[in-house]
């Protein structure tokens, strides 16, 4: 199973796209976590799919906390974080689940011009070259080893 974490804050009417390209991926051995970080109106479970939970905080606690509170709940061994305005290629987590061994795996993503390709990496490469992607699947037993993402950090580093 992969779990993926939707972090979201104010971004009700678009939070809908990425659950759609989480719920329709061609790899469905998943479950969705939205944590909703105060949003007003809060985000409401209307998704209709069961894999779909919404977990939600009172008030905004920021990105880091909503992250750690989505990969806290989480069921998997793996997760990957999605932003509530990002989307998924269909065939984005059969992809990267292939490498099973790694730590992090970097999804397909355009930089500019450049295309750059699903590929492995451990947690000494993403520490020493920031190898990854925002929508990166992450082995949990690494986040559990860092402590979590912490306030003071900007999630994306």
């Amino acid at each position: 199973m992969i779990s993926v974490i939707i972090p979201c804050f104010q971004h009700q009417a678009i939070v809908h796209n990425a659950v759609r390209s989480a719920v329709n991926q061609t790899y469905a051995d998943i479950e969705i976590i939205v944590v909703d970080d105060g949003s007003t109106p809060p985000v409401g479970n209307d998704f209709g799919d069961s894999r779909v939970r919404v977990i939600r905080h009172r008030k905004n606690l920021g990105l880091s906390n909503a992250l750690n509170t989505g990969i806290r709940h989480s069921d998997s061994d793996r997760f990957i974080i999605l932003a509530a305005d990002d989307e998924l290629v269909p065939d984005c987590l059969e992809l990267m689940r292939q490498y099973t061994s790694a730590d992090i795996v970097s999804c397909d993503m355009r930089v500019g011009s450049d295309v750059v390709k699903n590929k492995p990496g451990s947690l000494t490469e993403l520490i020493e070259h920031n190898c990854h992607s925002y929508a990166a699947l992450v082995q949990k037993v690494m986040w559990q080893k860092t402590g979590g993402f912490k306030v003071a950090m900007n999630p994306s580093w």
